[in-house]
């Protein structure tokens, strides 16, 4: 278990490990199964970027980079907003709205994953619209991309944060907190050339 996430549910912290849970009214309290908006809700100033991470089922990974990232430019006062998008969302073993591993991950650093959605799909226009995207598993992803957005495949960023099959979250989302408080740094500068 990490520093600071006390309520981490999995390898070592003496409860199940296990990716399928049925919806759970405790981890996700007033879900009502029919999702929010497109994900584009927020903004950050009338002039704001976008940054766009993606990944399989956009329910683990990809939504705890979103959330934390919305959390963290709305602290630092960045001009950028956040979104993410699946480029499989139609995975049977994710029941719910998001993670139960990316749920008490955020929690735990007191990040709002509010408001819970459904997963959703990645269009080619969510790419258009983002000024910057993050694919955040080459060795899983870069296949995909490359058969849904070849024109794409060259376009993004690829960084190597592995599923809940080759990673335990322990360890995935702590490496992916890691790469967003780099990904962070560099974003500073832009507000204060913007300024």
């Amino acid at each position: 278990m990490h520093p600071g996430w006390s309520s981490w549910d999995g390898p070592g912290s003496g409860r199940p490990y296990a990716p399928r849970i049925p919806i759970d009214a405790e981890v996700f309290p007033g879900w009502d199964n029919r999702g929010g908006g497109d994900g584009h809700e927020e903004t950050v100033g009338p002039s704001s970027y976008e940054l766009l991470f993606i990944c399989t089922g956009n329910y683990y990974r990809s939504r705890f980079a979103e959330c934390y990232l919305r959390r963290e430019a709305a602290r630092l006062r960045l001009p950028w907003r956040a979104a993410s998008r699946g480029l499989d969302i139609d995975q049977p073993q994710n029941v719910g709205p998001m993670s139960k591993y990316a749920l008490a991950a955020l929690r735990a650093l007191d990040v709002d994953p509010e408001p819970l959605r459904a997963p959703l799909q990645l269009h080619e226009a969510d790419l258009q619209r983002a000024t910057r995207v993050v694919v955040v598993d080459r060795e899983e992803h870069r296949p995909m991309m490359a058969q849904q957005f070849g024109a794409w495949l060259d376009r993004v960023e690829y960084w190597q944060i592995e599923d809940i099959d080759r990673a335990t979250p322990d360890d995935a989302l702590v490496r992916l907190r890691a790469e967003l408080d780099v990904l962070i740094e560099g974003l500073a500068p832009m507000k204060a050339a913007g300024s």
